[in-house]
């Protein structure tokens, strides 16, 4: 079930990115906060699918922490080389 909700607020965020990215005005108008919510959960969704079809709530929970937070980490750390 956990990961099903997953996958809909996956879609519904890449849905509403543009929508999100119009909104963004604060701390900085960068325009990015949907794209960028978008991606951290499509990392933690990716996480969370390469467990098995029996895996506990608790690790499916895990998973998508670890996904959104390893993504997250990434986007923190990039240099303008990097983008």
């Amino acid at each position: 079930m956990l990961v099903r909700w997953a996958r809909l607020a996956t879609s519904a965020l890449q849905d509403a990115r543009e929508e999100i990215n119009a909104l963004n005005v604060f701390p900085v108008p960068d325009s990015d906060t949907g794209s960028n919510m978008a991606h951290t959960m499509q990392a933690a969704l990716a996480e969370a699918e390469q467990l098995s079809e029996t895996a506990s709530f608790q690790d499916i929970a895990q998973a998508l922490a670890t996904g959104a937070v390893s993504y997250t980490h990434l986007r923190a750390h990039e240099t303008p080389e990097h983008l």
